[in-house]
């Protein structure tokens, strides 16, 4: 009874606000690459876009999925889904929304240049779709696809009318900002400072905040700072140095949940070598990648202590990985664990692979993307260190690292991905199958690691209806992973957030910061 007197008054408080005009202030830590919906598969460009535009299929941030511009969805036959459309939702300018919208939309992010990793890999299964009428759509699959309505959930929906021409500049002045989402876009100061206002005639749940503005912070004591100060009402990605004591600050409210996002360091499998990013330890180039070695590979997972990153940078909200999914999700096995930290083993290895006194190395990451970022590149640079490899550390604005991260520039660099559907399948077929833009494979694989074997049992696997049999092929996938060591995983993260009093973010697996998941705090 008190839980249905408490919701009770929570909904009372949200709907009385929703009748007053409200604004509400977001900090962002990352500036987006783009506001192109459908050009960087990448939190901070989907956070800001998730504002205008809508899926399909919703995400709650806690794996669940609710319907969106599609009310219903079953599959009509084992390569065949059929999904009934909602009526009467309309553009910002007026414009009907049919099935022919979401047609186009599929053909838009097949073909949107971007060097950055954009969505094509959510339509890897779609063999064709089809309009039945304006509020039928039937999608057909290459085979079996058990997690298609996961895929939908990550497509924004385009206008066959609007966008037909528009380009991704054309997203970046904000001149096609024009969506069925829960706000409109009304000014900007680049894409780095955005203002939205409330869309009166959305289909869904009205926001209680007529005026949202997102801005970048980059710098996080200076994120901290203005929220603290007042300028802003809620930040996201709290120093993990500063969340305790946060805890106990009567002026915020602190929420926070475990990541869907595991961070790891990606070996190079792009470049045989020689490479400006590794020589010997007189500074004469290596004619070969050291990290073709397994030994290698080993030699630098056993050489960063896990634990003490945890404890020490990230003051234990973080929890030690090495597989892309915990404990309770699809796919997870007991049988792998993260290597234990061992630098005398990691000095053997070395020696072993023909590196008995190291060599030297470059590695990368950014400053401004993940919890911590810059100093855990600069941490595991030190813990390589003491194992004999000559390491400087080079970190980078998220901006400028990641095109060069897709590229290929980097040698041993940190990243992070996860699994967004709640089991493993989709971390694996994003981040280690062999990159195949047609397939919807590898999306995220920035170390460019190549396994045929593992892409045709993954393949099978995510094409597999019998779930007890998908799991164990799998598991298998993930074991292969393990002994290959095609990247080093290190922690998944906690996803922390700050408000201003009297208000309260619901925090969320997937990262991302949205007006619609700030509510009036009612304690």
């Amino acid at each position: 009874m008190l839980r249905l007197i408490g919701t009770t008054v929570l909904v009372i408080l949200l709907l009385s606000t929703a009748g007053r005009a409200q604004d509400l202030r977001l900090g962002y830590r990352t500036e987006p690459t783009s506001l192109d919906p459908h050009y960087h598969n990448a939190t901070p460009s989907i956070q800001v876009a998730m504002h205008v535009f809508d899926s399909l299929v919703t995400q709650t941030g806690t794996d669940r999925l609710d319907p969106g511009l599609a009310v219903s969805w079953e599959p009509i036959d084992p390569t065949t889904w059929e999904f009934k459309l909602r009526p009467n939702v309309h553009f910002t300018d007026g414009t009907p929304f049919t099935a022919a919208d979401v047609v186009f939309t599929f053909q838009r992010v097949r073909t949107v240049p971007t060097p950055m990793g954009g969505f094509v890999n959510y339509l890897g299964p779609v063999a064709g779709v089809e309009a039945v009428d304006d509020t039928t759509l039937r999608v057909h699959t290459v085979a079996p696809t058990p997690l298609l309505p996961n895929y939908m959930s990550r497509i924004f929906i385009l206008s066959r009318q609007i966008h037909a021409h528009a380009a991704t500049e054309d997203f970046n002045s904000g001149k096609a900002m024009i969506g069925t989402g829960p706000y409109r876009l009304t000014s900007m100061s680049g894409i780095d400072n955005l203002t939205f206002e409330r869309k009166n005639d959305y289909w869904g749940k009205a926001p209680i905040w007529e005026h949202v503005t997102s801005r970048v912070i980059s710098n996080d004591e200076a994120r901290l700072a203005a929220l603290l100060a007042g300028d802003v009402d809620v930040i996201e990605t709290v120093p993990t140095q500063d969340a305790a004591r946060l805890l106990k600050d009567p002026r915020v409210t602190v929420s926070s949940t475990v990541s869907q996002r595991v961070m790891y360091f990606w070996f190079d499998w792009l470049n045989p070598g020689p490479s400006a990013n590794y020589s010997d330890n007189d500074g004469h180039p290596l004619a070969r990648n050291p990290f073709l070695d397994i030994r290698v590979r080993q030699a630098f997972s056993k050489a960063i202590d896990r634990h003490a990153l945890i404890e020490r940078l990230m003051d234990g909200f973080a929890v030690p990985a090495g597989q892309f999914v915990r404990e309770g999700q699809f796919g997870y096995t007991p049988t792998i664990k993260p290597d234990a930290y061992d630098p005398e083993a990691a000095r053997r290895l070395l020696a072993a692979a023909g590196f008995p006194h190291g060599f030297r190395l470059t590695i990368h990451g950014p400053a401004d993307r993940w919890n911590n970022d810059g100093r855990v590149v600069a941490t595991v640079a030190q813990m390589l260190t003491r194992v004999g490899v000559t390491v400087q550390a080079d970190v980078l604005p998220f901006s400028v690292y990641v095109p060069r991260e897709s590229k290929g520039d980097f040698s041993f660099h940190l990243s992070g991905a996860g699994s967004w559907t709640g089991e493993v399948g989709a971390a694996l077929v994003d981040t280690v199958l062999t990159q195949d833009r047609a397939r919807g494979w590898g999306a995220v694989n920035r170390g460019r690691y190549s396994n045929p074997s593992l892409d045709a049992l993954v393949a099978q696997a995510v094409h597999t209806l019998d779930a007890p049999t998908r799991e164990a092929m799998l598991i298998r996938a993930s074991e292969t992973v393990d002994h290959e060591l095609p990247l080093v995983m290190l922690y998944q993260e906690m996803n922390i957030w700050a408000a201003r009093k009297g208000l309260k973010y619901i925090a969320r697996n997937d990262e991302r910061t949205l007006a619609i998941n700030t509510v009036i705090d009612t304690k």
